[in-house]
């Protein structure tokens, strides 16, 4: 029963690592945008107005993104040491297991 929860938590933690990298992508992509937005409008390719209302809203998702990654990263960690510690404890199970056995 614990080698399975153990199992299933790992493959939780697997895919809360990739939704965290993809996270981290889209955030690199945003300042990359928000970049290419503020040159721009410095080149006059974009009217103030209108690079304020953007800019507004790709820094608005940023910081959502930027949450989310932090929820994330303090769930691995958290889910990290949970895991481990099922392992140690499967671990002295089995050990203790087998001296009662033999």
């Amino acid at each position: 029963m614990l080698a399975q929860d153990e199992i299933s938590r790992k493959a939780e933690l697997i895919q809360k690592r990739k939704v965290l990298s993809g996270a981290q992508k889209r955030m690199e992509d945003l300042d990359k945008i928000i970049q290419r937005l503020y040159e721009d409008s410095v080149l006059g390719k974009l009217s103030d107005l209108r690079f304020q209302k953007l800019s507004a809203q790709y820094e608005m998702k940023q910081e959502e993104i930027q949450r989310l990654a932090v929820s994330l990263e303090q769930e691995i960690e958290n889910e990290a040491g949970q895991i481990a510690d099922v392992g140690r404890f499967l671990q002295l199970a089995e050990r203790y297991s087998d001296l009662i056995g033999t």
